[in-house]
């Protein structure tokens, strides 16, 4: 996979009833706001539910985890389920800061 293509994996459930899709990719960060909430309303409303999202941070990741966290703050409610995972900072930091 090349950098910046997306790949989509598409599974059958329930005999065929239902589709688990699978998203993997690299894409630029500065995505506008407005299409990604047209993104999440979409799927939201294909699957019935709110999207369930997954925001990880730790040490080295605050100015990317702001400019998500300020994007989703727009989103609606409805749409979304955020979930924030904090990892810890990692041995080799920690020992360079004392």
């Amino acid at each position: 996979m090349r950098k910046g293509q997306c790949r989509l994996y598409l599974l059958s459930e329930n005999g065929g009833t239902h589709t688990q899709w699978r998203l993997y990719g690299h894409m630029a960060t500065a995505i506008p706001a407005g299409e990604l909430g047209s993104l999440f309303r979409m799927l939201s409303f294909w699957s019935g539910w709110p999207v369930g999202l997954v925001l990880p941070a730790d040490a080295g990741t605050g100015a990317w985890f702001a400019w998500w966290s300020d994007v989703i703050a727009q989103m609606p409610a409805d749409h979304l389920q955020v979930r924030f995972a904090l990892r810890p900072v990692p041995a080799h930091r920690k020992s360079h800061e004392q």
